[in-house]
């Protein structure tokens, strides 16, 4: 017969094992996003935009919330979450406002790759059902990747 105290020590031993959740990394992300990064390229469903179109675009990000312009005007606002568990990374974007009224209120599935002063983003449209698995924009997807570099202070 197996001891109430004998679980109880088995479950402590299990728990301490098990990885603990990467938090870091999301606080990590979370801080490495924080700030301004100007377009580099864009590709949508496999074909890539002049670049005076990528680098006409600015997010910013501020603590859980993000903008987006293009060519000063702002086209989108919202929040955003991290799933630093996911591979590739995951980010949800709530869009609270967007020049299209039909996507108000809607979320963009994606994901991400954060370097020391690059971003890479992978999104589905706005209330797409097929969150990107890998940082690619293939022909017939619904896919769009952006590539952005830190703006410098």
């Amino acid at each position: 017969m197996i001891r109430p105290a004998t679980i109880a020590l088995l479950a402590g031993l299990l728990l301490a094992a098990a990885p603990l959740p990467p938090d870091d990394d999301f606080r990590e992300d979370i801080e490495k996003l924080q700030g301004s990064w100007r377009g580099v390229s864009l590709q949508i469903k496999g074909d890539f935009l002049p670049p005076s179109e990528a680098s006409s675009l600015l997010l910013r990000f501020d603590k859980d919330t993000f903008t987006v312009e293009q060519g000063g005007q702002v086209t989108v606002r919202g929040t955003f979450t991290l799933d630093a568990m996911q591979k590739p990374k995951a980010i949800d974007l709530v869009l609270t406002e967007a020049v299209q009224d039909k996507n108000k209120g809607t979320t963009v599935l994606g994901v991400y790759e954060l370097g020391k002063d690059t971003l890479k983003l992978c999104t589905t449209k706005a209330n797409g059902q097929d969150r990107p698995k890998k940082l690619a924009a293939k022909a017939g997807s619904t896919h769009t990747l952006f590539t952005f570099a830190r703006e410098k202070p």
